[in-house]
């Protein structure tokens, strides 16, 4: 993964930097809130969050995680052992440096997930994903604080249970 500064017209700005990985590295997404940018990618199964504001900065968020995205103010959403986790850099609303590690993530929902995506509407999070059921796969979304709680319960968006992929 690389990154590089571009500026409006597309020219770049600065020379293009290595993100740290050890292999090819999958499933890049990229979040701007108007003050930050952060890149989230797996490499391997590790899940990495870059923000890449100013000095760039990683941090492994998981060693055996797949499926990442990127969300406003370094939030981040990805499968592991089957959960759907999710991560955020704010804590009662108080931010923290990017060198915190001891921020748990929160487990949303368990099981048959695939393709989460993650938003963000200046208070909260909305996270949608696809899930496995009976009747093949549906679309789900929960809503859930800044600071890792859930608000409500999951609520099915799909109209019809099936095919549905790739919200």
């Amino acid at each position: 993964v690389y990154t590089q500064r571009v500026d409006q017209g597309g020219v770049g700005r600065s020379a293009p930097i290595a993100l740290p990985n050890s292999g090819p590295a999958k499933a890049q997404t990229l979040s701007y809130d108007g003050n930050t940018l952060h890149i989230t990618y797996a490499d391997g199964k590790k899940i990495i969050s870059a923000d890449i504001t100013g000095e760039m900065k990683t941090e492994v968020l998981s060693e055996s995680g797949t499926t990442p995205a990127a969300g406003a103010l370094g939030a981040v959403v990805w499968i592991e052992s089957g959960n759907l986790l999710f991560r955020s850099n704010v804590v009662k609303k108080n931010f923290l440096s990017r060198d915190e590690s001891d921020i748990e993530p929160t487990v949303i929902v368990t099981g048959g997930i695939q393709d989460p995506q993650l938003a963000f509407d200046g208070k909260n999070y909305g996270v949608v994903w696809a899930q496995s059921n009976g009747a093949g796969r549906e679309i789900r979304f929960q809503r859930v604080a800044m600071n890792g709680e859930l608000i409500g319960q999951p609520i099915k968006v799909s109209a019809v249970s099936g095919v549905s992929q790739k919200p």
